[in-house]
């Protein structure tokens, strides 16, 4: 028998252990079969029902450098500005103006030109993220009774290093319902439940 949380493929050895219970994880084969069955169930207001075992999550690295690529070129593409500002007679006011402005705009071009090279490796962890996303089973993410999607977590621990899965920013939730993938618009959802 294998495992169906740690994966461990049970063997002639580990006649010592229980057959109700994992030699490598030590949880119950029952305990974890029932955790796998559990579901969601939600009502949107337009009164369907809907009823997943798999949430879709992301890597959590891959978001977060995401959301400091998209930040770093936001700031980016507000420019530069010194804020001097000069009092004098109107020649030294417009001599200082000008070359601040030179300054400025030569900052500021430079800013926009790796704001746009940010843009373009972030799209490029965007298509990762979307790529790498999991579908993982209700019973494995942390925080799921809230259907505060920002609270959900969850670790994939038969890789190495662990793989940490959150989801992402969006309003659109990706599940599996009826061995489907099906996309939910989460604010159109009135109620939710945890089976």
């Amino acid at each position: 028998m294998i495992c169906p949380k740690c994966n461990y493929e049970r063997q002639e050895k580990d006649s010592i252990v229980p057959d109700w219970q994992c030699p490598s994880c030590g949880l119950a084969y029952a305990k974890i079969k029932a955790n796998l069955e559990k579901a969601v169930r939600v009502r949107m207001v337009s009164g369907q029902e809907m009823k997943f075992t798999k949430i879709k999550l992301y890597d959590l690295k891959l978001v977060q450098q995401f959301d400091s690529l998209r930040n770093a070129a936001s700031r980016n593409l507000s420019g530069f500005s010194t804020g001097l500002g000069f009092w004098g007679d109107i020649e030294w006011v417009a001599a200082g103006s000008i070359v601040t402005g030179l300054l400025e705009s030569a900052v500021s071009n430079n800013m926009q030109k790796q704001a746009v090279a940010q843009l373009g490796e972030a799209a490029n962890i965007a298509k990762r993220i979307r790529s790498t996303a999991m579908l993982v089973q209700i019973s494995s993410i942390e925080n799921i009774a809230y259907p505060d999607l920002n609270l959900w977590k969850a670790a994939v621990l038969d890789r190495q290093p662990k793989l940490n899965l959150v989801h992402i920013a969006s309003n659109y939730v990706f599940v599996e319902s009826e061995g489907k993938e099906v996309a939910i618009f989460w604010d159109k959802v009135e109620q939710y439940e945890v089976l």
